[in-house]
């Protein structure tokens, strides 16, 4: 029982870390992109 949950809680926590990671990713190519051109 507990082995699974601590399986359960690590894929949220993986799952969670890699959607912060690709958030990141994305601000920064907004900030890159809107600092080349104006355009928004």
């Amino acid at each position: 029982m507990l082995d699974t949950i601590l399986k359960i809680t690590g894929m949220i926590v993986t799952a969670i870390g890699t959607i912060v990671k690709v958030i990141d990713l994305v601000d920064r190519l907004r900030h890159q992109k809107s600092n080349r051109t104006d355009q928004s």
